[in-house]
């Protein structure tokens, strides 16, 4: 994510623990359908889950439009939303089987909420790492890391290399491989709209470091085998147990961490695409030491660096989002635009659909003669959700439409605006 932009400290992004399955071999490809081709077949049926959506019990702790939503310890922990009127950050959990809410510490002590910036989370087992910065000039950034522990509702700070410096200029990303954290980072922001300033930028490298958890220590810079130009788009980044998966427009590469060295995959079954801010055809979903591409219906074994179909109904690939961010754990599986597979079974279905509509058409104002209000385009309305072994959790977004709020079932605050309403659905036995 990119640093040069000035935002509220909260978390970004979701990032969901994975379910530990262990898939036998050969069932992606028994699939109900049969095996699927990259293109003509409309892959395997998909039933409809029997599932509904219920509201949570009420509770003054709720946040408002969390960022991040993950579970983790028998809760789903929510961070970055904010509470009451006064839009102050906050944090909570919420724990299904009891229906019941508690507050969470949100940050750690020594971050400063005012001046300190949280730029993405990571999830590592049941703990929670987040990636922040700390401006200490106009030009260069203090790296913060720090980790959650559930069950103690308690932070550390995570020591960083003091080789790991960047600028208000940088890209910085943390995700998770397996049980080590990986920190991305690289030159990327530039105005490559204005052709003068893109015809000046230069490559870069794209530099990664692994921390192990468990020793608490870090490896030396991974740096990428190439240098990325940043008007061409960033590059597709998964991590995966033991390695980190690297796509740039025209290669592949694979980072090992027994030997910390890249790879290229020269198998690969589908095309790359060598076209600005669209390199790779589809970002992939990491899931019990295998890595799922959707769109291209395939999925890598980093292992043994092979590759096998994964066949996914075409209603998935065409449905329209509802949830923020795709590829969350749930049940056995993972969803992909509301559908959700179970890799034991080798099955698809339908999870429920949110409340409320689709899309949303929210009224703005526009500083033109006799026109006073003009209605905007249709917008998806995006849910952040999360999945568990048995559960899938939801949250509505907040919103200042008041039809779009009575469709959603909230009540407005005094301020006029509608809150997030949170729901649970239980999956079935």
């Amino acid at each position: 994510m990119a640093q040069g932009k000035s935002r509220a400290p909260v978390i970004a992004g979701v990032v969901i623990g994975a379910v530990a399955v262990a898939v036998a071999a050969g069932a992606l490809v028994a699939l109900k359908g049969g095996p699927v081709g990259l293109t003509g077949d409309l892959g395997p049926t998909a039933s409809v889950m029997d599932a509904s959506w219920q509201k949570t019990a009420a509770s003054e702790v709720v946040p408002s439009d969390p960022d991040t939503i993950m579970w983790a310890g028998g809760r789903y922990l929510l961070f970055g939303g904010s509470c009451g009127e006064d839009s102050a950050d906050c944090a909570a959990s919420y724990d299904p089987e009891k229906d019941k809410w508690e507050q969470i510490a949100n940050l750690p002590p020594d971050w400063d909420s005012d001046t300190d910036t949280v730029e993405d989370a990571a999830q590592v087992g049941d703990f929670v790492y987040i990636l922040g910065w700390r401006e200490v000039s106009e030009t260069e950034l203090k790296l913060l890391l720090a980790s959650y522990d559930p069950a103690k509702d308690a932070w550390a700070e995570v020591a960083v290399p003091d080789t790991l410096v960047f600028t208000a200029d940088d890209y910085l990303d943390i995700f998770a491989a397996g049980d080590k954290v990986v920190l991305q980072g690289a030159f990327y922001e530039a105005d490559c709209e204005d052709e003068t300033i893109a015809a000046t930028v230069k490559p870069a490298d794209v530099n990664f470091w692994v921390y192990d958890p468990d020793a608490k220590t870090w490896s030396d810079n991974a740096k990428a085998p190439n240098q990325l130009n940043p008007c061409d788009g960033a590059p597709t980044t998964l991590g995966v147990d033991g390695h980190v998966y690297y796509s740039s427009r025209t290669n592949v590469w694979l980072l090992d961490f027994a030997t910390m060295k890249w790879s290229v995959l020269d198998n690969v079954p589908f095309e790359l695409v060598d076209d600005t801010y669209n390199n790779h055809p589809d970002d992939g979903v990491a899931y019990d030491g295998k890595l799922y591409f959707s769109q291209n219906r395939q999925v890598f074994d980093p292992a043994t660096k092979t590759w096998a179909e994964f066949p996914v109904p075409q209603a998935a690939l065409e449905a329209l989002e509802r949830f923020d961010v795709s590829g969350f754990t749930v049940g056995n599986g993972f969803e992909v635009n509301g559908y959700a597979v179970d890799l034991p079974a080798g099955t698809w279905a339908k999870l429920p659909t949110p409340p409320g509509p689709e899309t949303s058409v929210e009224e703005y104002e526009v500083e033109e003669v006799d026109e006073d209000n003009v209605e905007g385009e249709a917008e998806p309305v995006l849910w952040s959700a999360a999945g568990s072994p048995t559960t899938l959790f939801a949250c509505s977004p907040s919103t200042s439409d008041q039809s779009l709020g009575e469709a959603l079932g909230v009540t407005a605050n005094d301020n006029g605006a509608y809150p997030s309403a949170c729901y649970v659905a239980k999956l079935p036995k």
